[in-house]
């Protein structure tokens, strides 16, 4: 299909079916474990790329259809362009990073492990991301702000900063019966890929 000709030409996928780039046949691996950092030696060279993920094809499947079957609908090259930009800036890599559009979201940092059930609000982040046209842009900042507090101090915005927790939404710690305090500032959502 043409979707999949598209997904072919990204980075990742180009490396994996080269042969002689990936003569092991371990492109996919590396790329799906995530950097450690206690032990960023060893590990700097894993990429913690979504798109090596199932859940992760998924999602861009998902917010690829929604921006082609919209009013506004866009035609798949333009969509493609801009996930490329989007992937060739690192926007699918070390979504164990608090810098990730994706950490919180579809990474769960505390128990280090993927989240399946946040897979809509993934994708139309990533039509937000891609396109910047999304119903209930309100709603989608509140679920991500939620899930990117992560402990104590307050929420990670998008660059990876810490927004100190003062507001009266409390979510509960999930080691014992504390709660911990959402921000009240608003989080400003990640900077959309241009045209």
């Amino acid at each position: 299909t043409l979707f999949c000709d598209k997904l072919s030409q990204l980075k990742i996928f180009k490396d994996a079916l080269n042969p002689s780039k990936d003569p092991d046949d371990q492109a996919i691996r590396i790329a799906r474990k995530l950097v450690d950092p206690k032990n960023h030696d060893e590990t700097k060279h894993h990429l913690g790329h979504l798109l090596a993920r199932p859940l992760g094809q998924r999602i861009l499947a998902s917010a690829v259809g929604k921006m082609m079957n919209e009013d506004k609908d866009i035609a798949l090259d333009v969509i493609f362009s801009r996930v490329k930009k989007f992937d060739e800036s690192g926007g699918f890599e070390q979504i164990n990073s608090q810098k990730s559009i994706f950490y919180g979201i579809v990474y769960d940092p505390l128990n280090e492990k993927m989240l399946m059930g946040n897979r809509e609000l993934a994708s139309n982040l990533l039509v937000y991301v891609l396109r910047g046209q999304v119903s209930d842009l309100d709603v989608i900042a509140e679920k991500c702000k939620k899930l990117r507090t992560q402990d104590k101090t307050g929420h990670y915005d998008f660059n990876g900063n810490i927004v100190p927790g003062n507001g009266d939404i409390n979510i509960k710690d999930p080691e014992n019966d504390n709660f911990w305090k959402v921000s009240e500032e608003p989080l400003e959502l990640p900077d959309q890929v241009s045209a």
